[in-house]
């Protein structure tokens, strides 16, 4: 008996110095740790050379803070007495069982939300509400009740269904932060009162099952779907803007529709109708539009029975058939993306149609007034007949014109919006992909609360979360029968766009799976453990000192996921390159010979700091360093606890662990003109992508215009003593004249960009030495060109001598002498024969701006 007695008590104690050693082995770590992170922090204090240093300092600051935390937690726990909790460890546990509650919470009232009948009807009606006010506030008119051309503000299913999701996520979205800050106080202000429970000490375990208890209750309240937060999350939705943008153009519509209803006051009320039936609205309007102009030149059948001179008229009614026949086919050809020159062509169609009908009574009256028939007193009637048809035609082709425009019109597409608007609902749904991932991330720490009942919803909401993504997969198909609309470059973003958001969907789901594995697995080892230690606070330590160490990782983490600076910078690099690399005249192809000139193109970006980026970089490379290591302080942790025979679990699954070194090995970086640029080489792949601009642009000087683009400006050149002006073609650049060229005779000498090619302004002797065709050809043998052919011709008032010869082998010239009051001036241009053929047509732009 006394045996056992004495074996137990000696298991007894070596189990509590077994328990001390841990502790006292973690309290020395953590000691250490702090001091280390002092010295740090003072020694990037007195540096101060980076902005983001100070959020590393906070960092630290809160690492310092949560070490702290720890180090109270150990100390207390050398000993065996109850302890009652401090203010700094119960917002601790606050914030470590308030969170996964929190969010499973947010995620169940998103999956309740989108199928709450309530919900969808006061959504409904908020729609409906806010639809009808945008009615009112851009025509008001169109809300008389006596009117009932009221667009249709019904929502069809599948977009009621979106619109609902959508606010309800959207709400949450909104609230979440707000809401999570004041449970937090109030968890916190109740649990530090005397009435809590947990000023009375006793175990750790205990006390924290207390904490979550109340971070249950307290959630259980939560609630984002009120009137206020609906209506706000409605406005930012996609499904509420592309709804606008439709009713702004359906009402545009009706009321451009009403102004051709105004002959027609009963029909008013259903502009709507007539709004979508054109062809309707053309029979109506031109119908009562003919019979106006058939009783303002009325007699027309009587003028018929007295032309029995000859003369017979067509029928004013059979001229306005034609041109009806003729404005619906027409009507019936109209897409929305006719140019002037549709119209224009359209006009002389409907004046055509009249003219066929009028040429050959026309014909009739001009034999008889000409003499070719005896004098007829009906001619007086018939001419004026023929004009007054003539101007009911003119009117009636005008009238029918302008009806067909307004028809292309209403038809047209804005491509430019269209893609705008597919990238904002694309955006949108990538928002509320990623909002739901991190709900499911952040609620997986569930695991660590004993309910049985948020065990079950966790494992319903987060399985089924790609089926409350379903109402919003019609919004990312683009409607393929409106890329006729848009441009190669618009299409290639909405396929883009596109490609991304099913890509954060796709992300989202394995995400969520993956966040319910660690899930089941956090569960199954916490029953285990509470089974098989239920009565070890030391458990209750080590998980608090996991939990502690892997908040660090996840500070370290979210600083990292913050710099994002030098990614965005890089990329409006890229498409600011890319827009100048594609530009073909206008304003960015001025914006890129500005920026050849310059030698980069870092001052046309508005926002991008090469010191910001290379301060980010810094604090990359520091935060890479910090949370490598702060990720093997925790698998060594986990060993350390282990073999002290206290499994705490995987702080984090191994597909997270390699999810975040997954994305310390990305770097920022674009590809420019062929080169990758980076964070750290910015300044290295700008000068070259400049260079390669300027590459491109000498070839451009050459390249012949594609159909519809634009040449560039002329340079105009004058010269001292010489009257005559001209233009040079774009491009081309003045080079300095020395001895040689003044012995040719050249005033002014220009070269092409590449240099491949040059023009030369030459003075050459007097108007009275002689021809023009022998001075150009003395010319010529000065500088040793042969003339190969030649030829006279006229540039407005001046007349001139055009040569072609031969300089070299590989040189063609081409000559212009002109006479400049008493000065013979030459305008020679001097190019390789493989590029003669483009040349030649510069020079000809040449000679046509020349001017006295």
């Amino acid at each position: 008996m006394r045996l056992t007695t004495i074996s137990s008590i000696l298991i007894a104690v070596f189990a509590a110095a077994s328990a001390h050693a841990f502790i006292a082995q973690r309290t020395a770590w953590w000691q250490v740790r702090i001091n280390e992170l002092a010295e740090r922090k003072k020694e990037l204090g007195a540096e101060q050379t980076r902005p983001q240093e100070r959020g590393i300092i906070s960092l630290i600051d809160r690492e310092m803070a949560r070490g702290g935390d720890t180090l109270e937690l150990l100390k207390k726990n050398l000993s065996t007495e109850p302890q009652s909790l401090s203010k700094e460890e119960i917002r601790t546990y606050v914030r470590q069982a308030l969170l996964p509650v929190f969010s499973l919470r947010c995620l169940e009232l998103i999956h309740e939300g989108a199928g709450n009948a309530r919900i969808s009807a006061e959504v409904r009606e908020a729609f409906a509400a806010k639809a009808s006010a945008r009615i009112h506030q851009i025509a008001p008119q169109l809300t008389d009740p006596a009117t009932s051309d009221i667009p249709s503000l019904a929502l069809r299913p599948s977009e009621a269904s979106a619109l609902v999701l959508e606010t309800v996520i959207g709400s949450v979205i909104a609230r979440f932060d707000e809401a999570y800050r004041v449970t937090t106080e109030n968890i916190e202000k109740h649990l530090m009162s005397p009435s809590s429970g947990l000023n009375g000490g006793g175990d750790i375990t205990a006390l924290r099952e207390l904490i979550n208890q109340k971070c249950i209750e307290e959630c259980s309240t939560l609630s984002f779907t009120a009137n206020p937060e609906m209506e706000e999350a409605m406005e930012r939705s996609w499904t509420w803007r592309s709804r606008v943008i439709s009713l702004d153009r359906e009402v545009k519509r009706i009321e451009e529709t009403r102004m051709y209803l105004q002959d027609a006051p009963a029909l008013q009320s259903k502009a709507e109708y007539f709004s979508r039936n054109i062809l309707s609205l053309d029979h109506l309007y031109f119908d009562r539009r003919a019979a106006r102009a058939l009783a303002e030149i009325g007699g027309a059948r009587q003028e018929k029975a007295a032309a029995s001179g000859g003369f017979r008229l067509p029928e004013p009614s059979r001229i306005i058939s034609a041109m009806d026949t003729r404005r619906r086919k027409l009507l019936a050809a109209v897409t929305g993306k006719e140019d002037g020159l549709f119209f224009e062509n359209a006009a002389a169609a409907l004046t055509e149609t009249a003219e066929r009908l009028l040429r050959p009574a026309e014909k009739r009256v001009r034999a008889c007034k000409e003499g070719v028939c005896p004098k007829n007193p009906s001619l007086d009637a018939a001419k004026k007949g023929l004009a007054d048809r003539r101007r009911l035609a003119s009117a009636y082709a005008e009238a029918s014109v302008s009806f067909v425009k307004w028809a292309s019109l209403s038809r047209a597409v804005d491509g430019g919006a269209l893609a705008a608007d597919y990238r904002y609902r694309a955006d949108r749904n990538i928002a509320y992909f990623n909002f739901t991932r991190s709900l499911a991330e952040k609620s997986a720490a569930i695991a660590s609360v004993k309910s049985p009942d948020h065990h079950r919803k966790y494992s319903v909401f987060v399985k089924n979360i790609p089926g409350i993504f379903a109402p919003l997969r019609p919004s990312m198909e683009a409607d393929r029968s409106l890329y006729p609309h848009l441009t190669p470059g618009q299409i290639t973003g909405l396929k883009k766009a596109r490609a991304e958001v099913f890509e954060a969907l796709n992300q989202a789901g394995r995400d969520s799976l993956s966040a319910h594995d660690s899930f089941i697995a956090k569960v199954g080892e916490l029953s285990r453990r509470r089974v098989e230690k239920n009565d070890r606070r030391e458990a209750g330590i080590a998980q608090f000192d996991m939990d502690q160490m892997t908040a660090i990782l996840h500070d370290y983490a979210a600083l990292y996921g913050t710099l994002v600076y030098s990614e965005k910078a890089l990329r409006n690099y890229h498409d600011l390159y890319k827009r100048l690399e594609e530009a073909d005249g206008g304003t960015a192809a001025q914006e890129r010979e500005e920026a050849i000139q310059a030698g980069t193109l870092l001052p046309r970006l508005e926002d991008f700091d090469v010191k910001r980026i290379e301060s980010e970089r810094a604090s990359r490379e520091y935060l890479r360093k910090e949370i490598r290591a702060q990720l093997s302080r925790i698998r060594s942790l986990e060993n350390f606890y282990r073999q002290n025979g206290i499994p705490t679990g995987p702080a984090m699954s191994q597909h997270e662990s390699g999810k975040m070194l997954s994305l310390l090995d990305s770097t920022p970086s674009v590809t420019v003109g062929g080169w990758t640029m980076t964070d750290s080489n910015v300044a290295e792949v700008d000068s070259k992508a400049v260079m390669k601009l300027a590459a491109a642009s000498m070839k451009r000087d050459w390249r012949p215009k594609k159909a519809g683009g634009r040449e560039a400006a002329g340079i105009p050149v004058e010269c001292e003593g010489i009257a005559l002006k001209f233009s040079l073609p774009g491009g081309w650049v003045e080079e300095k004249t020395g001895p040689y060229h003044t012995g040719r005779g050249v005033v002014k000498m220009f070269r092409s960009r590449d240099s491949s090619a040059s023009i030369e302004v030459v003075k050459w002797g007097h108007a009275d030495q002689g021809p023009l065709n022998e001075l150009s050809s003395a010319w010529h043998e000065k500088i040793g060109s042969r003339v190969m052919k030649g030829k006279w011709g006229r540039q407005g008032e001046l007349d001139y001598y055009w040569t072609i010869a031969r300089d070299s082998a590989s040189l063609v010239r081409e000559s212009y002498a002109i006479i400049d009051g008493t000065n013979t001036v030459i305008i020679s241009g001097l190019a390789p024969r493989d590029r003669y053929g483009f040349f030649h047509r510069k020079m000809e732009k040449l000679r046509d701006s020349l001017i006295k």
